[in-house]
């Protein structure tokens, strides 16, 4: 029945669209709220999917497993989204939690600590050049403006800002590869 369904959907019906959307709505919801612990990000992920789907109907190979496929979908969709948190305040308290438990289709739940998260945070500045990390260490710690770094350090306010691109980059690279082994 499926199969019948992906290939209607993949012609363009709305109605295989529709029942693949009741078919499939609930599990991809669940996985997504799994990964994310919020009910309206789990939502817009659902959504975004489906529209993704949609979108993407023509390319949907009929021999390629379908749930597999929107899984895939829902799961690059949560990444594209924590790699969107990483600067925020909401994903600072998502970190900061006890302890974030993310877990993938069928795979045992695991955890992210607040501990392995700041190891992960030392072990990263630590890759710095000593000039970013005192950089780093005057933003973040002493909260000294690009300016104030900078009339401090003897450099330009855009070598510092320059440089706060560069460490926030190297930072959420990291960060990022963390959590996809712990989604993974």
């Amino acid at each position: 029945m499926h199969v019948m369904l992906v290939r209607q959907l993949k012609g363009g019906s709305k109605e295989a669209f529709a029942q693949l959307y009741l078919l499939y709505s609930r599990r991809i919801y669940g996985f997504a709220l799994r990964l994310t612990k919020s009910t309206a990000d789990a939502e817009d992920i659902l959504q975004e999917t489906f529209i993704r789907l949609w979108d993407n109907r023509s390319k949907i190979s009929s021999d390629t497993a379908f749930k597999s496929y929107l899984f895939k979908i829902t799961y690059h969709l949560v990444i594209d989204h924590f790699r969107k948190q990483i600067n925020s305040v909401d994903f600072q308290n998502f970190i900061e939690r006890d302890y974030c438990q993310l877990a993938s289709d069928d795979k045992v739940e695991q955890q992210l600590t607040l501990e392995e998260y700041h190891k992960q945070i030392a072990t990263s500045i630590a890759k710095l050049t000593p000039r970013q990390q005192e950089i780093f260490h005057l933003s973040r710690e002493e909260e000294l403006s690009s300016k104030e770094i900078g009339e401090r350090l003897g450099i330009s306010e855009k070598t510092v800002n320059n440089q706060l691109s560069l460490i926030l980059a190297t930072l959420k690279t990291d960060l990022l590869l963390v959590l996809l082994l712990y989604v993974i």
